[in-house]
C-alpha cells in the first residue's frame, strides 16, 4: 500500500481529487491511503511518511513551492505531483524534483494516468537502497536521499538530503557499482555526486543543493555535462 497525500486549502478540491483516486484504485491493482491536508503547513507538521503528494501550488498561507522545498530539506524523496492553474513554476518545479504537473481543472483520466506512473516510481525508490557498514552497525539508506560522497582516509563519507553524515567504510569504486549509475555520477576521483541534487554549474565544480562547492575533474568535464544535461532534460544552450 502507499500512502498517498491530497493537500489543497479548498475543500471541494480535496473532495474531487479524494473521489478521482478511490475510483481509480478501483480499476488498478494498485491501493493507496489517502491523507487530505487542508494547508502546506498541515503537510509539514504531519508525521506521515508520503510516498506521493498531489500539491495545490497557490493556496493560503504556504505555497506549495515553498513546502516541496522544505519537504526536499528533510530529506524526504516523496513523489511530488503539482497541481497548478499556471505553466510558469516549471522551473521551480525542476528544483525540487517534482514528479509532473496537473493543470487544474484535473480531469480523473488524466489524474490516473500520472498516478499510475507515480506510483511506480515510488515503488523504485523505495526499492532503491544500499546498506552500508558504518562506525560499528549496518545502515540501510534510500539512494535517493544520497546528496553526494567524497573519499576520506580509509572511508568514505555519505551525505545526505538531510544533513546527515554517514561513514561507510568501503571503497568509492566499490560503493559506485553498489548505487549503480542511474542519476549519480563520478565527476572527480573523490567525489560521487547525486544529479538530482546540483543547484548551479560552474566551469570546474558544481554547486549541490546544500551549497557545498564539487570539484569536476577536467578529464570528466565534456562527459559530465552530458549526463547533466539529460538529467536536466534537455542540452545547455
Amino acid at each position: 500500500m502507499l500512502i498517498l497525500g491530497i493537500c489543497d486549502d479548498e475543500a471541494k478540491n480535496r473532495r474531487m481529487l479524494s473521489e478521482y483516486v478511490t475510483r481509480i484504485q478501483e480499476q488498478s491493482p494498485q491501493i493507496f491511503q489517502i491523507l487530505t491536508f487542508s494547508s502546506a503547513e498541515e503537510v509539514l507538521a504531519s508525521s506521515a511518511v508520503l510516498d506521493i503528494l498531489l500539491l495545490d501550488v497557490q493556496m493560503k498561507g504556504m505555497d506549495g513551492i515553498s513546502a516541496a522545498r522544505r519537504i526536499r530539506e528533510k530529506g524526504q524523496d516523496t513523489v511530488i505531483i503539482l497541481v497548478t492553474n499556471y505553466a510558469q513554476y516549471a522551473v521551480e518545479g525542476y528544483e525540487i524534483q517534482a514528479f509532473h504537473f496537473l493543470k487544474k481543472p484535473v480531469s480523473r483520466e488524466r489524474l490516473g494516468r500520472v498516478l499510475m506512473k507515480a506510483a511506480d516510481a515510488a515503488y523504485r525508490r523505495r526499492q532503491a537502497a544500499i546498506t552500508v557498514k558504518g562506525d560499528d552497525q549496518m545502515i540501510r539508506i534510500r539512494t535517493g536521499l544520497i546528496e553526494y560522497c567524497e573519499t576520506a582516509r580509509g572511508c568514505v563519507l555519505i551525505h545526505t538530503a538531510a544533513k546527515e553524515e554517514i561513514r561507510c567504510y568501503s571503497s568509492m569504486a566499490r560503493l559506485e557499482k553498489e548505487i549503480g549509475c542511474e542519476g549519480f555520477f563520478r565527476c572527480h576521483t573523490a567525489f560521487l555526486v547525486n544529479m538530482g541534487y546540483i543547484e548551479r554549474l560552474e566551469p570546474s565544480q558544481v554547486m549541490m543543493r546544500s551549497g557545498v562547492l564539487i570539484p569536476v575533474s577536467k578529464h570528466r568535464r565534456k562527459e559530465f555535462r552530458e549526463a547533466l544535461a539529460g538529467c536536466w532534460g534537455g542540452d545547455f544552450l
